[in-house]
């Protein structure tokens, strides 16, 4: 017969005996807070006309919360916030993948600053670590919504200018280049 479904649920599935079907959703509770829920349904069995269902409900929200939080940590870079060298990769990886299938033209830039070490060398590392963090929020203005910023490490960054011609990028590349050197570190 047909399948019809209830609540994202297979009523076909629901009315075989002891099958079980697990969902994940977010949810709204009465009183507006938003939670994760794990529901498990089993059926127990059909008598009458009607399948009797056994649903159990688990509130998995720190779960999920928890598991968003590694997710993020691990593509990001602690100290900027921008993505990561791996993160970067796979976002690479996909680019071309779309230049060679979708005849899309992207650009790579990467970046290294000059003399990062000095400061470091003389102001200490706690110094250097904020010039990174103001220098990734100054570059990420810059960038437009579909392009991505990365830390790579140290003082080195790239670019991912996604359906970009070479005039353009060349474009931005000096506008990088311009408010990097106009940049004052206090």
């Amino acid at each position: 017969g047909d399948v019809y479904t209830f609540g994202g649920y297979d009523i076909q599935a629901i009315e075989t005996p002891g099958r079980v079907q697990v969902f994940e959703a977010r949810k709204q509770c009465a009183d507006g807070r938003w939670l994760w829920v794990r529901d498990s349904l089993r059926s127990m069995g059909s008598q009458q006309g009607r399948t009797e269902v056994l649903v159990v409900a688990e509130d998995i929200t720190d779960i999920r919360e928890l598991s968003d939080r590694l997710a993020f940590q691990a593509a990001h870079d602690s100290l900027t916030g921008l993505i990561n060298r791996r993160k970067f990769e796979a976002e690479l990886v996909n680019a071309i993948y779309e230049a060679g299938t979708l005849n899309m033209s992207h650009v790579l830039c990467y970046l290294d600053l000059d003399l990062f070490k000095v400061i470091n060398d003389t102001c200490g590392h706690a110094a250097g670590d904020e010039l990174l963090r103001q220098l990734a929020l100054l570059l990420k203005g810059n960038l437009r919504e579909r392009d991505t910023l990365a830390r790579l490490g140290g003082d080195e960054f790239a670019v991912l200018l996604e359906n970009c011609s070479i005039q353009d990028a060349l474009v931005v590349a000096d506008t990088f280049r311009a408010e990097v050197q106009r940049f004052r570190f206090k």
